[in-house]
C-alpha cells in the first residue's frame, strides 16, 4: 500500500548535522526520558542520549524533570542528581567542543561541576563547566589552566568552550568569545568518562549542581566557527535566548531552530521512518533466511502465564519452534512496557530454558534488552543466552572487565573458543539497546559485534565452526545475580549480509523507539524496514521544498561496472554532469574496482573525483549547472567518504561552490559515509554547482566520493 501519512515540508538543523557529535542530551524531548514519556515534577530513571552513537548513560541520586522551569521551558534540576557515562567516541588527548544551556539556583561551593570530562572515574579531569568565584572553564591535567566569566543566579546561559588538545582553550558566553588561554598543556590521556551534575567521588544532593540544565551536546573534535555558531544559533533560538547573542551572529538573522528539528537527516522523498511505523509492514520470516530463533514479548499472543502475571510458556517464532519456559526463579510479563510494548522482566538469578538444536554453523543474534543490575568486580557477568555444556553457544556482554573498567561481548563455543569478541562495549545498565553478535563460517570480515547499529572493534574474531547441533537445553538469561529486561530476542542460523543486517536493526529500532540511537548513515534513514511503496503524489508534495536532489542512481549502473571513468585527467559528461581535469572521475557502485568504502551507500550508486601525484597536476572537478529559485538562504546537505585500504589518501580539502562564489569547504573526511552541510546565500539563479579538490604533484593520489547532494 502507499504512504498517506502528511509529508515534511523541509530539512532542520540539529546537533547531529555536524560530524563528531558524541553527546547530545535533550530535556525538550520527554521521548529521551524514562520509558518514553515524562510528566513534570517526574524522577529521571533514564536520559537518552540523541547523538547517535550509542552512548550510554547512568542516573545516579534523584534528578527531576521540570517542564517549565528555564526560561518558561523543560530542564532537568540537578540539585540531588548526576549522570554519568563512558564515552562511546573518546576526546582524543581531551579535544572537544561543548554546549550547556544552565541556570542557577545559588552558588556551588567548593568547585563543583555541571560538566566534567576524565580520563578514568578516579583520574584527571577537565571541567567544561564550574564554579569558584566565577564560572570557570579549567583543566587540571597535567597542571591547572582555566578562562572564567560572570553570570547572574536564576538567568539562563548558554555556555561553549573548546579544547585543542594542547594549549588553547577558548570560552564562549553566550556566542561572545569572553576568554582565552594558550597555557594549557597536553594531557597525555584521553577523555574515556563524562560527568553532569558532580564528578565521580562527589555525592548527588551533597555536592551537585544547583541548578538547571537543558541541554548538553559534545563534539570531539574543536568546531569551525561557522559551525560553533550553527549550534549556538540553534540553542539560543530554542531555548529563548536570542537576545544575549552578540550582534552580528548568525542565529540574529538565520533560522537554525524550528519545531521539527528532530527529523533533520531524513533527506530523501521515502526517509519518514522516524514519523510512522513502518515495521508492522516488515515480515522477519519472510524477508530474511534462516531466522530459527525468534522471541518476542511483544505479541503477548505467544506468552502464557500464571495467574496473568507469571511467564509459563514463551513460544519460539522461528524456524525451529520450541517455548521457553521457568528455569529458576519467577520471570513476569504483562507488568512493564516499553515503547508501549510488552517486556519481560528477569529478577536477579532467574531464567528461562529452551531445548532446541540449532543446526548450522553460521549464526547472528539480535536482542533488544537492558540490563537492571550494574555489574560491577563482585558480579561482572551477564549472559543473554547458552548453555554450560562443551561446545553450545553462548553470547555474553556487556560485561564488566575489571582490568579496564571497561565493557566487553563476546559469542563462544562454551568451554572452547572465543569465536567473536570486543573490549569496546558500553555500559548496558538501565537502557534498551539493540545489540548484535555475527559469526560468519565464510569469512571473519563478515564477522559484528554492534550496539544501536555502531560496529564495534572487534579484539577476536575466528570462522563460524564446531558449534554442536544436537538438542540441548539453553538458557535465556543465566540465573547469575544480574537482572534485566528483555524485550525480543532473534537468532539467523544463516549468512547475513550487511542489508539484512541493518533491516533488523531497523525493525527493532522502529518497534522499541530506538531510531534515534542508531548512526545516520544507517539504512533506517533511507529504507526503512516494512517501508510501502511510495505514493507519486507524495513524492510530489515534498520536492515542491527540496530544490535540488541528486543521488547519482541508474539502472544501468553495475557492480564492477563505472559509468564513463575518465581515466587520464580527461574530460566525463553523464546525466548533465561534468568532471575534469584530475586524474579520473565518474558514477560508480559500491563493489567496483574503485571503492571500498565502509559501510555500503544505500542506494549504491556514488561519484567520485580523483587527482593523481605523476600528473596531471590539476584540480579534480565535479560540476553541474542547477537552477534555483529566488529567496534563501539555502542549505546544501551532502555525503562524503574516501577510498579505504587502497592506493589513494584524503584530498587536503573539498571545496563547494555556486555561481562561482564559495559555499563551504569540507576538510575531515572519515573513511565511512558522512554528511557534510553548509547554508548559503545567492543572488543569481541559474549557476555552476561544483565540487573540487587540489592538484597535488608527486605524491600518493586523493580521492573523494560523495553520495546524495540535496539543496533545500
Amino acid at each position: 500500500m502507499p504512504i498517506t501519512c502528511t509529508p515534511y515540508s523541509a530539512v532542520y538543523f540539529n546537533p547531529q548535522a555536524i560530524s563528531g557529535c558524541c553527546v547530545w542530551l535533550d530535556a525538550a524531548d520527554p521521548v529521551s526520558f524514562n520509558s518514553g514519556a515524562i510528566t513534570n515534577g517526574t524522577t529521571i530513571t533514564q536520559w537518552n542520549d540523541k547523538s547517535g552513537v550509542g552512548q550510554s548513560i547512568t542516573v545516579a541520586g534523584t534528578p527531576v524533570w521540570n517542564s517549565t522551569t528555564l526560561n518558561s521551558s523543560p530542564s532537568v534540576n540537578l540539585t540531588n542528581g548526576r549522570f554519568s557515562g563512558v564515552f562511546t567516541n573518546t576526546l582524543s588527548n581531551f579535544t572537544s567542543t561543548a554546549f550547556i544551556i544552565t541556570s542557577l539556583n545559588s552558588y556551588p561551593t567548593g568547585g563543583y561541576p555541571c560538566l566534567a570530562f576524565q580520563n578514568t572515574p578516579s583520574g584527571s579531569f577537565l571541567r567544561v563547566l564550574d564554579y569558584a568565584g566565577g564560572f570557570r572553564f579549567i583543566t587540571f591535567i597535567p597542571s591547572v589552566a582555566s578562562v572564567s566569566t560572570t553570570a547572574s543566579l536564576s538567568t539562563p546561559f548558554l555556555w561553549a568552550t573548546t579544547y585543542n588538545g594542547t594549549t588553547n582553550m577558548n570560552l564562549y558566553y553566550n556566542g561572545s568569545n569572553t576568554a582565552n588561554s594558550t597555557t594549557a598543556s597536553s594531557p597525555g590521556s584521553n577523555a574515556g568518562y563524562f560527568y553532569l551534575g558532580t564528578e565521580a567521588g562527589d555525592i548527588p544532593g551533597s555536592n551537585s549542581w544547583p541548578g538547571y540544565v537543558s541541554e548538553v551536546v559534545v563534539y570531539t573534535s574543536v568546531l569551525t566557527q561557522t559551525q560553533r555558531q550553527q549550534v549556538e544559533g540553534y540553542l539560543a533560538q530554542k531555548w529563548g535566548l536570542t537576545s544575549q547573542l552578540p550582534a552580528g551572529h548568525p542565529g540574529l538573522t538565520q533560522t537554525i531552530y524550528t519545531s521539527n528539528y528532530n527529523y533533520k537527516f531524513y533527506l530523501l522523498p521515502n526517509n519518514l521512518a522516524l514519523q510512522t511505523t513502518y515495521y508492522k509492514n516488515f515480515n522477519l520470516l519472510t524477508t530474511i533466511p534462516n531466522c530459527a530463533i525468534w522471541l518476542d514479548a511483544a505479541d503477548t499472543t505467544t506468552i502464557t502465564t500464571t495467574g496473568g502475571t507469571t511467564l509459563a510458556t514463551w513460544v519460539n517464532k522461528g524456524s525451529i519452534g520450541s517455548s521457553a519456559t521457568p528455569g529458576t526463579g519467577t520471570t513476569t510479563t504483562n507488568v512493564a512496557t516499553y515503547n508501549s510494548n510488552n517486556i519481560i522482566q528477569f529478577a536477579a538469578s532467574t531464567k528461562l530454558n529452551i531445548t532446541l538444536a540449532i543446526p548450522n554453523q553460521p549464526r547472528a543474534w539480535f536482542a533488544v534488552f537492558r540490563q537492571t543490575y550494574q555489574l560491577n568486580v563482585s558480579n561482572p557477568y551477564f549472559q543473554i543466552f547458552g548453555a554450560f555444556v562443551s561446545g553450545y553457544d553462548q553470547i555474553a556482554g556487556p560485561e564488566y572487565n575489571s582490568s579496564t573498567g571497561n565493557y566487553n561481548m563476546d559469542e563462544f563455543r562454551n568451554g572452547i573458543a572465543g569465536m567473536v569478541d570486543t573490549i569496546s562495549a558500553t555500559n548496558g545498565y538501565n537502557v534498551f539497546k539493540i545489540y548484535n553478535w555475527t559469526n560468519s563460517a565464510v569469512s571473519t570480515a563478515n564477522n559484528r559485534i554492534a550496539i544501536n547499529g555502531t560496529p564495534l572493534t572487534l579484539t577476536g574474531s575466528s570462522l563460524a565452526s564446531g558449534y554442536s547441533t544436537g538438542s540441548i537445553t539453553y538458557s535465556i538469561m543465566n540465573g547469575y545475580l544480574p537482572s534485566a529486561d528483555i524485550a525480543e530476542l532473534i537468532l539467523i542460523n544463516g549468512e547475513i549480509t550487511n542489508v539484512q543486517t541493518q533491516l533488523i536493526e531497523s525493525y527493532l529500532a522502529q518497534k522499541w523507539g530506538l531510531q534515534d540511537s542508531l548512526p545516520r548513515n544507517h539504512l533506517n534513514f533511507t529504507n526503512p524496514a516494512g517501508l510501502p511503496a511510495v505514493d507519486p503524489s507524495l513524492v510530489k508534495n515534498i520536492t515542491t521544498t527540496l530544490y535540488f536532489l541528486e543521488n547519482f542512481s541508474n539502472s544501468g549502473i553495475t557492480s564492477g561496472s563505472p559509468i564513463g571513468t575518465n581515466y587520464g585527467g580527461g574530460t566525463l559528461v553523464y546525466n548533465n554532469w561534468t568532471w575534469i581535469g584530475g586524474w579520473a572521475g565518474g558514477i560508480a557502485v559500491y563493489g567496483s574496482a574503485v571503492t571500498t568504502a565502509s559501510p555500503a551507500p544505500y542506494p549504491p550508486c556514488y561519484t567520485f573525483i580523483e587527482t593523481y601525484g605523476g600528473g596531471p597536476f590539476t584540480p579534480a572537478l565535479l560540476y553541474k549547472t542547477i537552477s534555483l529559485p529566488a529567496g534563501g538562504p539555502r542549505t546544501i546537505s551532502f555525503y562524503t567518504s574516501i577510498r579505504s585500504g587502497t592506493a589513494t589518501i584524503a584530498p587536503a580539502s573539498l571545496t563547494v561552490s555556486y555561481a562561482g562564489n564559495t559555499i563551504g569547504t569540507v576538510t575531515s573526511f572519515p573513511s565511512t559515509w558522512t554528511l557534510q552541510t553548509f547554508t548559503f546565500t545567492y543572488t543569481a539563479l541559474t549557476g555552476v554547482l561544483q565540487f573540487s579538490i587540489p592538484a597535488v604533484s608527486g605524491s600518493t593520489d586523493t580521492m573523494v566520493m560523495i553520495q546524495y547532494i540535496l539543496i533545500t
